[in-house]
């Protein structure tokens, strides 16, 4: 099978667990000592200890937490790839250098490649330290209030939520392209703003213009064939509409896996920015899962089933996932009202039954009993 690779490659738990110069952290130091003394257990022992988190929550009754494992299970089934990679590219220059890397605590083994629609895992793998630094990711996991499968659960609703596989030949052509160690679209999803920040190279403008533009037929579109500067435009156009797509699908993932005191990742942060007025979209997204039984998989179908088509060709407008979204949130604001009152006190109780999930998932890790000192 042709692989491109994931976001965030199967090392990254290796990383987290061994810790690096200018690694920074999101793991609160008690949790990071629980962690560190579950690192120093045998393996019987590391395994002994998820087993009894896997059973606690299997016994648990929180409607959110057997559908989350669930979709963790879901991950497993394997799906063929919906394009084929190209060829890797070093652009041989180098992009802004990224922020220091984050610990967020929570495993990356399993990964979701848009492009490719697949899942990939490195659970298989024989080295130990990395078998090792996977158990200390899921167990920190649940420390942190996430199942230990949480990886394999995004993995799996990013599966569903990628839907429209008109642009994977383009997610696959951002991948191709590297920045270092980076793919494109994860340095251009960094230094996103304005067209001044993006930094494409003529090699890259013509292998876009070659697999996007060739043949003709574009009509009262930018033809990138017409010059470097119109291929820079539509590349550059063509990337903001697939982020639009692509950075909502993944808060709306994460929203639906991560206790509600554990924040997006940084690169999505403004979707969970509070404006007055108006519930942020990770807000929104607890609301709805709320209203369809805490199930994540029909939030995902929710969305799959309303949300607009990307562009054709990509470049040719933007693309904007709200109008679709704000529909199915405002059609469920009847039902939130109907149980709660309010969709404020709805919020309320949704964040609440969440965070008692949480805290089960912590005192099964930890063995303390929640509520008490």
């Amino acid at each position: 099978m042709l692989r491109l690779p994931a976001l965030m490659p199967v090392s990254w738990t290796l990383v987290l667990a061994i810790g690096l110069p200018g690694l920074t952290a999101q793991v609160p130091p008690k949790v990071a000592a629980q962690a560190l003394a579950f690192a120093k257990k045998s393996t019987k022992e590391q395994e002994a200890a998820i087993d009894h988190v896997e059973q606690q929550l299997a016994a648990n009754e929180s409607l959110w937490l057997r559908a989350l494992r669930s979709c963790s299970e879901d991950a497993g089934v394997a799906s063929k790839p919906r394009t084929h990679a190209f060829p890797k590219h070093d652009a041989g220059k180098k992009a802004p250098k990224a922020d220091p890397l984050v610990d967020d605590g929570l495993p990356h083994d399993a990964e979701y490649v848009f492009g490719l629609g697949v899942i990939e895992s490195g659970d298989a793998v024989a080295n130990r330290t990395q078998a090792a630094a996977v158990r200390k990711a899921r167990f920190t996991a649940a420390l942190l209030g996430a199942i230990p499968n949480v990886d394999r659960a995004l993995a799996s609703l990013l599966r569903r939520l990628d839907a429209d596989p008109s642009a994977d030949r383009f997610a696959a052509f951002l991948e191709s392209w590297r920045n270092g160690e980076e793919s494109f679209y994860e340095a251009l999803d960094r230094t996103a703003g304005t067209k001044d920040s993006v930094f494409f190279y003529d090699v890259m403008l013509g292998d876009f213009t070659t697999q996007f533009a060739k043949g003709g037929g574009l009509t009262n579109v930018a033809d990138p064939k017409k010059g470097l500067q119109v291929a820079h435009d539509a590349l550059h156009d063509g990337f903001l509409a697939y982020r639009q797509y692509r950075a909502f699908r993944e808060a709306v993932a994460w929203s639906l896996v991560l206790p509600p005191d554990r924040p997006l990742p940084s690169r999505l942060a403004r979707y969970e920015q509070k404006v007055a007025g108006a519930y942020s979209l990770r807000e929104q997204v607890v609301m709805v899962l709320a209203s369809e039984g805490y199930d994540p998989r029909k939030v995902a179908e929710i969305i799959g089933k309303a949300a607009a088509k990307l562009p054709d060709p990509l470049w040719s407008k933007p693309y904007d996932p709200y109008p679709s979204w704000n529909e199915a949130f405002q059609g469920a604001q009847a039902r939130m009202i109907e149980a709660a009152g309010s969709t404020d006190e709805f919020f309320a109780k949704a964040q609440a039954a969440l965070q008692a999930a949480a805290a089960a998932i912590q005192s099964a890790a930890s063995g303390e009993v929640p509520g008490k000192p």
